[in-house]
């Protein structure tokens, strides 16, 4: 198994050092918003939070849908968090107070813990926000290692086209293993269609020839 670790320096243009200021402010805006409602209407459910902040979010940031997801996932661990942590002090608090009144001592006011605030978020990335690159890190790894060359094409529409005629028809694809083109009606396995597609789009890629443009069904 081929492991290669890579340690690099990030060197963002100006223009892209904003856009990561942005892209924090708007995911920690998202935290905060997230945490003052759930802990203001007593919410912890992640599904009713989702309802109540997404759409808004969504319109009034520039944040793709994983990040605003994170955010009230993050958040929502936080809310329990601070609840668990509230529990504890309330309970602690009463044990103060019976011991107290054999005392007779003075017992401070309790003071419950915050609601989860954040000055910067540290932005929780998932799987799916950098898939697409590590899968295409790990390919190129892997080829480099065996003096593989390899190109990235568009796989759209890759499984609905015949790699015969060019017709696209979603109705070609007529099962999970099974291509049968409604057009000149060749019958292929569904994979080895769409593979022919990519090497076709990758062949006229790395020659510089037009890629012929399909035919696409009503």
């Amino acid at each position: 198994m081929l492991t290669r670790t890579i340690r690099i320096q990030l060197k963002p243009t100006p223009e892209q050092v904003a856009l990561l200021r942005q892209t924090m402010q708007e995911y920690t805006a998202c935290f905060n918003e997230v945490c003052q409602l759930a802990d203001t209407e007593k919410i912890s459910n992640g599904v009713d939070l989702h309802r109540l902040t997404y759409a808004n979010q969504r319109a009034t940031t520039h944040l793709p849908s994983q990040l605003i997801c994170a955010a009230r996932v993050k958040a929502t661990e936080a809310i329990k968090s601070v609840r668990a942590r509230r529990k504890k002090q309330v309970k602690r608090y009463q044990q103060r107070l019976k011991e107290a009144q054999k005392t007779d001592k003075p017992v401070k006011p309790l003071k419950l813990a915050k609601t989860p605030h954040s000055q910067v978020c540290a932005i929780r990335y998932d799987a799916r926000s950098f898939r697409f690159d590590r899968d295409r890190r790990v390919v190129s790894l892997k080829a480099v290692s065996k003096g593989v060359s390899v190109e990235f094409v568009d796989a759209r529409y890759s499984s609905q086209c015949c790699s015969r005629c060019g017709s696209i028809d979603k109705r070609n694809r007529v099962c999970q293993s099974e291509f049968s083109c409604k057009r000149c009606g060749y019958r292929a396995n569904a994979d080895y269609n769409a593979s022919v597609n990519l090497a076709r789009r990758a062949k006229s890629a790395t020659s510089g020839l037009a890629v012929k443009e399909p035919l696409v069904s009503d």
